[in-house]
C-alpha cells in the first residue's frame, strides 16, 4: 500500500482536509453547513484497492435549533507533482443562502457572481 498523508490547513477562515497518496491529492473544503471533517481508512471496500481513504463531512442536526437547509463543499484533485494554489483551493469570497428566496449566492475571487435557485 502507498502511504496516505493527511494535512489540515486553514485558509481564509476555511479548514481544508487534504489526503495525498503520493500520486494524487484530494482537498475537501466544507463551505456551508458542515460541522466536522474526518479522514476514514477502510479495508476491502474499494473495488480496485484493498485499502482506501475517504474524507467524510458531517453535521450534527438539532431539529429545534437547526435551520440549515443547504450544505456546500468544494473538492479539488491534483496530480502530486502540481502545487495546490491557495487561490484555487478557496476560489469563493462569500456564500450566502436565502431560505425565503430559496437561493444560494456565490461570489468568486475573480469577481464573478453565481446564483443557484431551488
Amino acid at each position: 500500500m502507498t502511504d496516505k498523508k493527511t494535512t489540515i490547513k486553514k485558509i481564509k477562515g476555511c479548514q481544508l482536509t487534504i489526503i495525498d497518496n503520493e500520486t494524487l491529492k484530494l482537498a475537501m473544503i466544507p463551505l456551508l453547513g458542515w460541522d466536522k471533517a474526518e479522514v476514514v481508512n477502510s479495508n476491502d471496500l474499494h473495488p480496485v484497492a484493498n485499502e482506501s481513504v475517504v474524507i467524510n463531512l458531517s453535521h450534527n442536526l438539532v431539529p429545534e435549533n437547526d435551520n440549515t437547509k443547504v450544505f456546500a463543499t468544494a473538492m479539488l484533485w491534483k496530480k502530486i507533482r502540481r502545487k495546490m494554489e491557495q487561490e484555487r483551493l478557496i476560489s469563493m469570497n462569500k456564500i450566502e443562502y436565502s431560505n425565503t428566496a430559496n437561493t444560494v449566492s456565490i461570489s468568486l475571487n475573480n469577481g464573478e457572481q453565481k446564483l443557484v435557485k431551488y
